[in-house]
C-alpha cells in the first residue's frame, strides 16, 4: 500500500495507493525560513510507516541559512530513508 502524503504550509492531505507509504513534502516560493520544511522531515524521519520521501521543490532559492538548514536535515534524513528531490 502506498499512502502519499502531501504536505502543504497548512493543509495535509493523504492519497491511498496499493504499495507502500511514501511521503511528499513541497517547498514553495522564496525559502525565508527553515524551521516548518526542518520540522516536517523529522517527524517523516520519525514516521516507521513512511518508507521514502519525495521532496518536491519549486523555488528560485533564498535566505542562505534557512536554505542551507533544510539542506543539513535532508543530508541527515537520506542517511536513513530514501529522500528524492523533484526541482521545478
Amino acid at each position: 500500500l502506498i499512502i502519499v502524503l502531501s504536505i502543504f504550509r497548512g493543509t495535509f492531505k493523504s492519497e491511498v495507493i496499493p504499495g507502500e507509504k511514501i511521503a511528499l513534502l513541497e517547498i514553495k516560493g522564496v525559502i525565508s525560513d527553515s524551521n516548518y520544511y526542518v520540522k516536517k522531515l523529522e517527524d517523516l524521519l520519525r514516521d516507521d510507516d513512511v518508507k521514502a520521501i519525495v521532496l518536491r521543490v519549486d523555488s528560485p532559492g533564498g535566505v542562505v541559512a534557512p536554505c542551507q538548514e533544510i539542506y543539513n536535515e535532508v543530508k541527515m534524513v537520506k542517511e536513513r530513508k530514501p529522500v528524492v528531490v523533484s526541482m521545478g
